[in-house]
């Protein structure tokens, strides 16, 4: 019968086992801290993105892409610096960076992260724009800030761009005495000039975002409603139109326009915007009207002249003096071309000589000649051959 281990070594042997086990336990744990470690190392170290811990502010560890962002050697000169000893003394709101930095930190405490950007300063005392991404973390037992920065350089010179782009725009779209203003393909008002928003005396916010033809440049009457309404769908197609309207203003009055829509096109040809534009043609319109009047009363004129000179049964005879100070006959009336036995058309541009030869015509030019100097009427008798025929005229 085989002999019995005392309890005392049993127990024993249950607490090697025990121990082994929680050794191999922490050994396992250990290796896992050990690789997690290295790949947070490796993901840290391999960053295109400038990485920083630090403690309150004060940076305690980076990687080399944070070193060659701000232009240091190695992370040696890097550290251990405060983040606002690599910021001017004063950001651009004013505010000292350390005392901004400070509250910057807070609100990660607080909310567990925060973004931002921020004025940094490289070592050779260049400042450069960054964007910053604090994250509030733990290691070993103490709380710190994970950061992350990113050189913002390029997007802050096109938002510059942009923004004086957009200033040039609105100057030039506000200072245009034209009406001008811009629409979505649908019709709706996204921008109305200066010059357009006076003309009803409207505020901007009285207007955008309305259908266009519900705006008060075209409620006065739904036919030029309808017009611009067929002429939004045709640009909306990619077509251009225009039309000739008149438009009440703010005293009451009614204006002249020449209003035209065209397509505006993105990079693939789609329709993305319209640019209405309307021009005061009033004055344009009130001298054609004006023409069209005077014009109307040197017709009427002319054709109540036109009746005496038919119809008097005077010899009338019109001549024509040219600039070297020839004469000229133009014509003469139906009783000239009786009382003379020639027709107008024939003695049309003749000299007085080829009229009525040379001894007559000479005559003929001197009182011509003698009533353009004097500028008056002259009244003389004079005696003319027509037809082989000696007769005698009072002439003026």
């Amino acid at each position: 019968m085989a002999a019995s281990q005392p309890p005392q070594c049993l127990l024993l042997d249950c607490f090697q086992i025990i121990f082994r086990q929680i050794e191999q336990t922490l050994n396992q744990i250990e290796h896992s801290h050990q690789r997690e470690e290295a790949k947070f190392r490796s993901l840290f170290e391999q960053s295109a993105d400038a990485l920083m811990l630090a403690e309150n502010g004060v940076i305690f560890d980076c990687n080399q892409a944070a070193v060659e962002l701000f232009g240091w050697q190695d992370k040696t000169e890097f550290l251990p610096l405060h983040a606002a000893e690599l910021s001017p003394k004063y950001q651009p709101d004013g505010r000292a960076s350390f005392e901004k930095a400070a509250d910057m930190i807070a609100l990660a405490q607080q909310n567990g992260n925060h973004r931002f950007e921020w004025m940094h300063q490289q070592r050779d005392g260049k400042d450069f724009w960054t964007e910053i991404l604090l994250t509030q973390i733990e290691l070993d037992g103490k709380p710190i800030q994970y950061t992350t920065v990113r050189d913002i350089r390029d997007r802050k010179q096109n938002e510059a761009k942009l923004r004086e782009g957009e200033r040039r725009f609105q100057a030039i779209f506000n200072q245009t005495f034209q009406l001008a203003g811009i629409l979505s393909p649908d019709g709706v008002l996204l921008e109305a000039n200066q010059t357009s928003l006076d003309v009803i005396a409207a505020q901007p916010e009285d207007v955008i975002g309305k259908l266009f033809w519900e705006t008060p440049w075209w409620t006065h009457s739904p036919s030029v409603q309808q017009k611009l309404r067929q002429a939004i769908a045709q640009a909306k197609a990619g077509k251009a139109t225009s039309f000739e309207y008149d438009a009440p203003t703010a005293n009451g009055k009614m204006m002249a326009l020449e209003f035209s829509i065209k397509p505006i096109t993105n990079a693939n040809g789609e329709v993305v915007m319209l640019i209405p534009e309307a021009r005061d043609v009033s004055d344009r319109k009130h001298a054609e009207a004006e023409r069209l009047q005077a014009e109307t009363i040197l017709r009427e004129q002319e054709q109540f002249l036109r009746s005496i000179y038919d119809n008097v049964g005077n010899f009338i005879f019109v001549v024509d003096v040219l600039p070297d100070g020839n004469f000229h006959y133009v014509g003469w009336n139906a009783a000239g071309e009786r009382g003379s036995g020639l027709s107008s058309e024939e003695i049309s541009g003749k000299t007085p000589e080829e009229v009525f030869g040379k001894i007559e015509g000479a005559g003929d030019r001197q009182r011509l000649a003698q009533c353009v100097q004097q500028k008056c009427a002259l009244t003389v008798e004079e005696n003319l051959t027509f037809n082989g025929q000696s007769t005698w005229w009072i002439t003026t």
